[in-house]
């Protein structure tokens, strides 16, 4: 789910708006087989935000802040097999997904009008 919005609020100069939006993500259970052992390293939720800020009234230039994995979730995006170097026994490990993340990022749109 991706939710956004942009305004101009008071006090800005005219046409420079802010823009902000969330989007979660949401995963169920997810089995897979390991080590002879079925392993549930699904029913995780991430949540993105970004805020931006259009910095001409034309919209060509912007700067955007995004934080992935604001809440710093530790989540498994798949499980992986291998096997001990003594006695050969086979375990399971997760594959992690990204921890939180922050970019900034400036955009200049030739093509606004």
């Amino acid at each position: 789910m991706w939710s956004k919005d942009s305004a101009q609020p008071e006090g800005l100069v005219d046409g420079v708006r802010i823009g902000a939006g969330i989007a979660a993500v949401r995963v169920g259970d997810v089995y897979q087989v390991a080590s002879s052992r079925r392993t549930n390293y699904g029913g995780y939720a991430v949540v993105d935000a970004s805020a931006s800020l259009w910095l001409d009234a034309k919209r060509q230039q912007r700067l955007t802040l995004s934080i992935g994995n604001l809440f710093d979730r530790q989540y498994a995006t798949r499980l992986g097999t291998a096997s001990r170097d003594l006695g050969g026994a086979s375990y399971a490990y997760w594959h992690l997904g990204s921890p939180r993340t922050a970019q900034l990022r400036y955009t200049y749109d030739v093509g606004a009008k």
